[in-house]
């Protein structure tokens, strides 16, 4: 993975390169979505003329660039069943088939030509997407699709994206290093999605610039939860900034309204409260980028312990 948040990225030429999304991210750095756009065409055009850029055509941002890169493009799109969109015009094609605990089963084509289907074991339509983009490099380097194909399937994910760390008392605990507005929402959908269990979330909030930019994305990003327990903000080496706290999130989330949202500014509170909410059958999901996997680690802990706990009724 190349690294767009200090602009150095454009140091790594690649023979592919792969474009998954384009999002307002590291403003301290760019300062505006259009400087973000100039990066990632930079980036692209660093391709040599016998490599390939792959892009997502799903994401607005991605298109807007599209005309300003000059390397050859591949494009993929993913749709699914009613009511999502169909897959737009692209080189690679998927829709999705199925979702379950076990995964997601969706159908590829390339070219129009249909080459078969995919499960793959991690929920997420953004990880469907990014299956695809495999599948487009895979393709792109002559590898069969059977074995593109097998690769997927045998995938078991990386620590810190979805990543379940355990299920006590019938409660999973699931941990994602999400803290964009964007990550979290398709996380949250995501796990709605695939286990349809009521949602629990333990939010930790990732830099106190990222909190104040993009304040009224995060209003949005929780639907769908039961509950969402914020902790204080992970500085991340940065210096506070005045009138930014967890309380900027919970401002707007609130006067969205749909979600419970709640600070609780130590870890072994959100596990006390929670603890005492969760029943059977509930999934809690800890996200951020700081270390508020404890958290999850902790109230495993704490349900192993034969306390008492909730039954479906």
């Amino acid at each position: 993975e190349a690294d767009e948040s200090d602009g150095s990225f454009v140091k790594l030429p690649s023979s592919i390169a792969v474009i998954t999304n384009i999002d307002r991210e590291h403003l301290d750095f760019y300062g505006d979505l259009e400087s973000i756009k100039r990066g990632f065409v930079e980036y692209a055009n660093l391709v040599p003329f016998y490599g390939a850029v792959i892009l997502c055509a799903d994401d607005k941002n991605v298109r807007d660039i599209m005309p300003a890169i000059n390397r050859r493009k591949i494009t993929y799109s993913l749709g699914g069943p009613a009511p999502e969109p169909k897959a737009v015009a692209a080189d690679v094609r998927g829709e999705i088939i199925s979702r379950a605990d076990q995964g997601t089963k969706f159908s590829v084509e390339y070219g129009g030509e249909p080459l078969g289907e995919i499960t793959i074991g991690i929920p997420g339509n953004h990880y469907v997407s990014n299956a695809l983009a495999v599948c487009a490099v895979g393709m792109e380097m002559q590898i069969p699709f059977y074995a593109i194909q097998k690769g997927l399937e045998d995938f078991e994910g990386v620590g810190r994206r979805f990543e379940v760390k355990g299920t006590e008392a019938g409660i999973i605990v699931v941990d994602d290093y999400g803290h964009h507005p964007t990550e979290i929402a398709a996380t949250v959908k995501a796990a709605l999605g695939n286990y349809g269990r009521r949602l629990f979330v333990m939010f930790q909030p990732h830099r106190y610039s990222r909190t104040l930019a993009l304040a009224d994305e995060f209003a949005a990003c929780f639907d769908g939860a039961e509950a969402v327990y914020v902790t204080d903000i992970y500085p991340a080496g940065e210096k506070p900034i005045q009138g930014v706290t967890a309380q900027t999130i919970i401002d707007r989330v609130e006067a969205r309204g749909g979600v419970r949202i709640h600070h609780k500014s130590s870890f072994e509170e959100i596990v006390a409260t929670l603890r005492s909410e969760l029943r059977e059958g509930d999934m809690v999901i800890t996200m951020g980028a700081g270390d508020i996997y404890r958290a999850g680690e902790m109230l495993l802990e704490k349900l192993s312990d034969g306390g008492k706990r909730k039954k479906d009724a």
